[in-house]
């Protein structure tokens, strides 16, 4: 379980929680049974109310729940909170909204306190719990993750035999378009001979002989000199360079800024990189290598962070 859902679990149970350096939420309302909730999965949640107190203490009852519910001492368990909650300031702070599904997202207005909005109830077990939208990164499903086995095409072995002889013969006209190329690039360039030394011919089709012939001399061929092109220049592979490592993708400021937060700490502290495509918020690493060595950066990098690595030059 997440600390939103031991939260929000806590919450509906004893009815009123405080938050180190927020304040106290109290719920009046009572919640209503998990049947009704799992047939009606919009009903708003009333008589929810925040007290804010940035002078608020750590609340002792939902240490000891939270740490029941994770299987951790209490020092742990407060640990844990902090972590969780100084995370949320942060966002609080940078003008994005607490969002906790089954509570509702708590706002901080313009004079600097904060305000809860109410949202819905949800069944409040962890195998039920949907994840949070705030402060988690999400994860990238396929689009038929949630099919059911009637829903998704089934692929028979002889269309698997087509795509995979399709796919091979894309892989063999590519390594056939690649090795033709080299080789016209490499084919040496024919030069022209020149007319000056061949026989000519007059109209009656009678040969004349060339004039140095004439002279009783020997007529000494002449050769062209053929030029080759310069060969296009080859980059030094053995040149160090510094290349940005990107190894995490996040959709939102609230999950790129716990990621941040999370590699920051290790020995190579993470950059954030927002600004080279709108609305996507990427980690990267700076590293030096040289160009022949990028595929085992590569390699020692994606099982380092257990993720895809993409390499772009600094």
């Amino acid at each position: 379980m997440t600390f939103e859902q031991v939260l929000v679990k806590y919450l509906y149970q004893a009815k009123k929680v405080t938050l180190y350096g927020i304040g106290t939420i109290t719920l009046k309302s009572e919640v209503p049974d998990n049947e009704y909730i799992s047939k009606n999965r919009q009903t708003p949640i009333e008589q929810l109310t925040l007290e804010y107190n940035p002078k608020a203490d750590h609340d002792d009852g939902f240490i000891a729940f939270y740490g029941t519910e994770r299987g951790k001492i209490g020092s742990l368990a407060k640990s844990d909170i902090d972590s969780s909650l100084q995370l949320a300031r942060q966002m609080l702070n940078i003008g994005n909204a607490y969002e906790i599904d089954g509570l509702g997202s708590i706002v901080k207005q313009s004079n600097g306190t904060l305000v809860l909005h109410p949202g819905c109830f949800i069944v409040p077990y962890a195998d039920n719990l949907p994840k949070p939208g705030r402060l988690k990164e999400r994860e990238v499903e396929p689009q038929n993750w949630h099919k059911t086995d009637a829903q998704e095409p089934r692929i028979t072995a002889a269309t698997k035999r087509i795509l995979v002889g399709a796919a091979a013969g894309i892989v063999l006209l590519a390594i056939l378009w690649f090795a033709l190329s080299r080789w016209q690039s490499a084919k040496p360039q024919t030069v022209a001979a020149d007319d000056s030394t061949l026989p000519s011919t007059t109209q009656n089709n009678t040969t004349t002989a060339p004039i140095d012939t004439i002279l009783g001399q020997t007529a000494t061929p002449t050769t062209t000199p053929t030029t080759i092109a310069p060969a296009a220049a080859i980059a030094d592979t053995n040149a160090v360079l510094a290349w940005k490592a990107y190894f995490r993708t996040y959709s939102s400021s609230s999950a790129a800024l716990k990621g941040f937060s999370f590699y920051n700490k290790t020995a190579n502290p993470a950059n954030l990189d927002s600004v080279s495509t709108p609305g996507v918020y990427k980690l990267y690493v700076v590293v030096n290598s040289r160009i022949a060595d990028t595929t085992y950066k590569l390699d020692s990098m994606r099982k380092w962070y257990a993720s895809k690595v993409v390499l772009m030059p600094q």
